[in-house]
């Protein structure tokens, strides 16, 4: 009876532990998927107003992404770096 018990509890703590490890656990400082998805879409919207621009105002095109990635508080290579890392399956769904 008692080797019964001990094999019962060791098979919950297994579960327990692995219902624990495979728990997904984001940084503070990665960027959540409705965020990246927003930053993305901006990013492409800007980036296509840019690219109709008339030449004599294509400063502009580095001003409309300044102004987006000023709006979600990051960087561009910040950006392209997690969503190649973090968010490579996510991107496919977008």
């Amino acid at each position: 009876m008692k080797s019964r018990f001990r094999f019962h509890l060791c098979c919950v703590c297994m579960l327990a532990l692995a219902v624990a490890g495979c728990k997904v656990k984001r940084p503070d400082d990665v960027i959540s998927e409705s965020k990246m998805e927003n930053l993305l879409y901006d990013y492409h919207l800007a980036k296509s107003m840019g690219d109709n621009l008339p030449y004599n105002e294509n400063y502009k095109k580095t001003l409309y992404l300044d102004a987006v990635f000023k709006k979600y508080g990051t960087c561009i290579r910040f950006v392209f770096g997690m969503v190649h890392t973090q968010y490579g399956g996510i991107i496919e769904n977008l």
